[in-house]
């Protein structure tokens, strides 16, 4: 009954949908870009956050300019993890910086002690949906990595990289 009450009175089912859609998603993006520009101490206006993201220990981050980032961006930053200028973290990207140490008998490691090393991301870098960044990883400048790519190890400038373990496949223009 409340469905064809709404509908005599607005014309359409959808009107109230239509005005959250159109007015509070744009919200929400300005308020959650200005709550991680400030968690992340970033002074320029050009950082962009467009959906949900989960940064754990955020003090460890350090992002330079005009960066964004997508939703279900995921960084675990048992390290330091930095994100250099003109970045591009499409949706789903993960950076970890953590693991296990794997070394010693069977036993010793159901005792596993966490290790942690660095992760640098370079300038004018894109990471494709849903890759995956490893720690103590260091991409350089002008890379390219392809949707669903692993990043085991360091990624040479001005490369497209793809594959699991990531891997150059070719060179880019600088």
């Amino acid at each position: 009954m409340e469905h064809r009450q709404h509908i005599a009175r607005t014309g359409s089912l959808f009107s109230v949908d239509e005005f959250f859609r159109n007015h509070w998603a744009g919200l929400t993006t300005r308020v959650r870009t200005a709550y991680w520009r400030y968690v992340l101490r970033i002074k320029k206006p050009d950082f962009f956050v467009g959906g949900p993201v989960r940064i754990k220990r955020p003090y460890n981050v350090s992002v330079g300019e005009d960066v964004q980032f997508a939703e279900g961006v995921y960084i675990n930053a048992r390290a330091p993890v930095t994100i250099g200028d003109h970045v591009r973290l499409s949706a789903f990207v993960r950076i970890n910086t953590g693991g296990l140490d794997l070394d010693g008998t069977a036993i010793e490691r159901l005792e596993r002690e966490h290790t942690s090393a660095p992760v640098r991301i370079g300038n004018y870098v894109w990471l494709a949906t849903g890759v995956l960044v490893n720690a103590g990883v260091s991409i350089g400048d002008g890379v390219v990595v392809g949707a669903g790519a692993v990043v085991t190890s360091d990624l040479p400038d001005n490369t497209l990289c793809v594959g699991i373990p990531a891997r150059p496949v070719r060179d880019l223009k600088p």
